[in-house]
């Protein structure tokens, strides 16, 4: 066969077929470097739980009794939507573990979060509290 041949038979079906291989490719090429819109790609929200209680860790041979000013804090988190969608104020847990420390009244401890799988901390309003000691009655 000739070359000439070769191009020429059926010269307007390979003319027709080239010119839809571009355009699919084309096509392809647009959807896959399209920029992808916030929300399809970033389905992420934050949400604040207000007034969560703080509880005090001691160790249990500890006979002492504390109590931490403020009394409750502001936690803001963040996480997929529909996993936010899904907890509640009782899923976040706000605690200053004081059983390692020796001199602790009047000290200013950090806060210590516990939030669901999924959910991420962002904020802690106040971060740090103040530990006083609770008079135990004389008998």
């Amino acid at each position: 066969m000739a070359w000439r041949d070769f191009i020429l038979k059926n010269f307007w079906l390979k003319l027709f077929s080239l010119a839809l291989a571009t355009v699919i490719w084309f096509t392809v090429n647009a959807i896959l470097h399209e920029p992808k819109s916030d929300a399809l790609v970033d389905d992420t929200a934050q949400q604040k739980f207000t007034r969560v209680p703080i509880t005090v860790m001691m160790n249990a041979a500890d006979t002492r009794s504390f109590r931490v000013v403020p009394g409750e804090v502001t936690v803001t988190v963040s996480g997929k939507f529909l996993v936010l969608q899904r907890i509640t104020d009782k899923d976040i847990q706000a605690f200053v573990n004081l059983s390692a420390a020796r001199d602790i009244e009047g000290a200013a401890k950090k806060i210590q979060i516990v939030a669901p799988e999924g959910v991420s901390l962002v904020r802690v309003d106040p971060a740090m509290v103040r530990i006083e000691r609770v008079n135990s009655p004389q008998p």
